[in-house]
């Protein structure tokens, strides 16, 4: 029978089930990725930046706080980085899953999570500690039947998720905290290296967008994102060239000048040293495609 239960594997849900519930603590950083199914992923403790590329081939980050809830379609590529204390659950849903209970439809949350998200400008919803608390009780009451297996435990998980995804979608309209605003001049720069990872920003040209000095937006951006904004700026780069690979047919050079790297040597030694592959072999990995 189908339904919906924990299950360690990130990478797909048994044939068998509709939704599958992880409880994950990220001790590392998660490269970029896909699934096969919708992730609806919840903040239960501590913060990350997530990264995706949107349907216009866009990379789009977001600093995570405790209590965030976002989605992820099918096979759209995100990553998280510069975790600190984080705590995910991630549900994985089947689209028969959403097939089975057409009344979400019928919530304010559904273009949001689940959607074409088109003229969308936040795709983001934030708990209170209050409904953070019941959503925290809903899953872990998911993860307990499962792992005691009483009879009907599957309907109880799927119940139980099904219950945090009401409450997340009625509260699609709760304002997120506020973030500062030295904090939004921190995002606003990484949304300009990530439009234009090409350009050899400087820590002056950035700081100066920041209308910051040098000391101060090298320390708050480090506060916020654990990295210097060089450190950063290069991970956007290689975040880039991975979806390059992976999706287009683009020469070693083509992207190394897309992404800022200059020439295919250079993005060869930073790809290597920071991911142990080569593009090469990184792109028959991921696309099955014979190493040129």
């Amino acid at each position: 029978m189908a339904g919906a239960t924990f299950f360690a594997d990130r990478t797909h849900i048994p044939s068998s089930f509709l939704a599958v519930l992880q409880k994950a603590p990220q001790f590392a950083d998660v490269t970029l990725h896909s699934h096969n199914f919708i992730e609806v992923v919840f903040v239960a403790k501590g913060s990350a930046v997530h990264s995706h590329i949107d349907r216009n081939g866009n990379m789009r980050t977001n600093c995570l706080i405790q209590g965030d809830i976002f989605s992820v379609q099918l096979n759209e590529q995100h990553s998280y980085e510069c975790g600190h204390g984080l705590v995910l659950y991630n549900i994985f849903l089947r689209p028969e899953f959403l097939e089975k209970h057409p009344g979400l439809r019928e919530l304010p949350g559904w273009q949001i999570f689940f959607g074409e998200r088109t003229n969308i400008p936040d795709t983001m919803i934030h708990f209170s500690a209050a409904i953070r608390a019941r959503g925290i009780k809903n899953l872990e009451r998911a993860v307990a039947e499962f792992e005691e297996r009483e009879p009907g435990y599957r309907m109880v998980v799927e119940a139980q998720i099904l219950d945090f995804l009401v409450t997340a979608m009625r509260s699609s309209r709760m304002k997120r905290p506020e973030i500062g605003e030295a904090r939004f001049s921190i995002l606003q720069s990484i949304a300009m290296m990530e439009e234009n990872p090409e350009q050899h920003f400087t820590l002056e040209q950035l700081a100066k967008f920041c209308k910051m000095s040098i000391p101060a937006y090298t320390q708050k951006f480090r506060s916020t994102l654990g990295l210097s904004p060089m450190q950063y700026l290069q991970k956007i780069r290689l975040f880039q060239v991975q979806h390059y690979l992976a999706a287009t047919g683009l020469s070693i050079g083509e992207i190394a000048e897309l992404t800022g790297f200059c020439t295919a040597n250079y993005l060869i030694k930073i790809f290597h040293r920071e991911l142990g592959i080569t593009p090469a072999q990184y792109r028959k990995a991921r696309r099955n495609l014979p190493v040129k």
